[in-house]
């Protein structure tokens, strides 16, 4: 005994081509559109006049898949991002020249979320207008506009005719997440 047409499937199609009668062995093949999973045989056979096994598989959102990782500000993925992620999928992060990152570089695809990414931590800077209304210049280095990456450690002197004013931070200060505290220098001779 043949078959009748299969019974259609929501969300995906029949892979073979479709016909009214189907002898008995054959076999059709289900397939979901893309961001769906089968649920329930991908394949039914004809057997006796009726599709074996009875019922007709599903297509339902995929489980435990990812949208497009999150983005970050300052930083982005090393590769272009997917519309769709499959589960335990990782994706690596890099940051701007100079930013430092923050926490792991991977993001991590966990039953339909995505683990932190890392943020970009913003470098210092160190500009000549900066530097003149505190009556500083750069100890080792000179130039219009500097960066330094967070962490590092920047060494002001005063101006010529200018000494330290012990009232602001020390000569050596470290820039902290795009924070620098400027010391400042008074006019030699001058209190406060």
């Amino acid at each position: 005994m043949t078959c009748g047409s299969p019974p259609d499937i929501a969300n995906g199609w029949i892979a073979e081509r479709e016909r009214e009668r189907y002898f008995p062995g054959e076999i059709i093949h289900y397939r979901c559109w893309q961001g769906q999973t089968l649920t329930g045989p991908a394949r039914i056979v004809c057997k006796e006049g009726n599709w074996s096994p009875p019922g007709t598989p599903e297509c339902n959102e995929a489980a435990g898949r990812c949208g497009p990782p999150p983005t970050i500000e300052n930083g982005d993925t090393t590769t272009f991002p997917l519309l769709y992620y499959e589960r335990d999928a990782v994706v690596t992060y890099k940051c701007k020249n100079l930013y430092i990152m923050k926490g792991s570089q991977y993001a991590t695809c966990n039953s339909g979320q995505w683990t932190d990414p890392p943020t970009c931590i913003e470098p210092c800077t160190a500009s000549e207008q900066d530097m003149a209304e505190n009556n500083i210049r750069l100890r080792w280095a000179s130039g219009e506009k500097l960066y330094y990456p967070s962490g590092d450690v920047i060494e002001f002197e005063c101006i010529p005719g200018y000494v330290r004013d012990p009232a602001f931070p020390p000569f050596r200060v470290h820039c902290r997440e795009g924070k620098l505290p400027f010391p400042r220098c008074k006019l030699r001779g001058t209190s406060g």
